[in-house]
């Protein structure tokens, strides 16, 4: 029997879009992820002598869709599929030792992103286990939070999937392997922040390197809408198409004149962040790197007045661009001991 908090959710990418896969990662995920499936009913409304209230006997489900958000904390190990299904293309390359660069970047080929087959167990009264099933997931948006230093929770990656298929609930869950002894992010891993200057992108075996250091950041989310094309065919939804990417890069930035002067003149300028766990991967440690080779600001570049405090641009919101000079306009790129996606 199970207790009320072992709750499962694993994932793994499919071959062919809605063709079930044998989940192959698993997930602790948190408390305030959410699953919402809707049947799509179809209700007839044809009038009866006799019938007051729509007839039970015109009432069928019609293809069914709905969102599963997925919120975990971000560890060093167990997330190469996961975000291979957030962005188009991803590799894995030994550069030396035990140590394995994952690069995951925003250049797409074909109409539509990777699918998966996500299943869940959730605990009902009796302790068991029930699956949930649902295959043809797309990730529709992701978000990375890096929190300030002085709050509560670590660093986190919250995953939006569109479900456009109606889940099994018959095939037995598959018995979760978690990541053995990873490493959780936390703020003070943040070991660089970088914003304008000459940077070179990351290859398959280095980071990112140059630009200038900044040290008045206090919080950074980065996200990404995949913008999903949806398409209803008659029987079943087909693959959704994938278009214009929409990745932005939010910021708490303590107040100085290089950001004011960027968002008035709308000047083009990379930006890195660098994490570095204190997990040893010879011949170096688990690190995390999110580079966008070209940025401007969109919003919240005018300082907001302080009563004895540091003046702050709050929410303040870059556009991650396409420089056309770069490879990719967004990486993540995760160094770490997986031997594979």
């Amino acid at each position: 029997m199970s207790s009320v908090l072992d709750h499962t959710m694993g994932l793994s990418v499919e071959s062919t879009y809605g063709t079930a896969a044998v989940e192959t990662r698993w997930f602790e995920i948190m408390a305030d992820s959410t699953v919402d499936f809707d049947p799509e009913i179809k209700q007839g409304e044809g009038l009866r002598v006799g019938s007051v209230v729509p007839r039970a006997g015109r009432r069928r489900a019609g293809l069914g869709s709905g969102t599963m958000t997925v919120k975990v904390e971000l560890i060093s190990k167990g997330f190469g599929l996961l975000w291979s299904l957030c962005l188009p293309t991803s590799v894995s390359n030994l550069i030396s030792g035990s140590q394995y660069q994952q690069n995951h970047t925003l250049v797409q080929s074909g109409i539509s992103l990777k699918s998966a087959t996500v299943q869940v167990g959730i605990i009902d009264t009796t302790g068991t286990s029930r699956p949930h099933r649902y295959t043809g997931a797309t990730v529709s948006k992701w978000t990375l939070d890096i929190p300030p230093p002085d709050s509560d929770d670590p660093v986190t990656l919250e995953v939006v999937f569109d479900l456009r298929r109606v889940p099994d609930t018959a095939t037995a869950l598959t018995a979760p392997v978690m990541p053995a002894s990873p490493t959780m992010y936390v703020s003070k891993d943040v070991v660089a922040v970088v914003y304008g200057g000459s940077v070179t992108a990351p290859t398959t075996t280095a980071l990112a390197t140059g630009g200038t250091a900044v040290t008045n950041w206090r919080s950074i989310k980065i996200e990404c809408d995949n913008s999903l094309g949806q398409r209803p065919n008659l029987s079943a939804y087909a693959q959704p198409s994938s278009g214009l990417k929409e990745p932005t890069i939010t910021a708490d930035i303590e107040y100085d004149t290089t950001i004011r002067d960027a968002y008035l003149a709308q000047t083009q300028n990379a930006f890195y962040v660098t994490l570095t766990s204190p997990e040893a991967v010879a011949p170096g440690f688990a690190q995390y790197q999110i580079v966008a080779p070209a940025t401007m600001i969109n919003a919240g570049a005018t300082p907001t007045f302080s009563d004895g405090e540091v003046a702050m641009f709050e929410g303040l919101e870059l556009a991650v661009l396409d420089g056309l000079v770069a490879p990719s306009p967004l990486y993540v790129v995760a160094r770490t001991a997986d031997t594979a996606l």
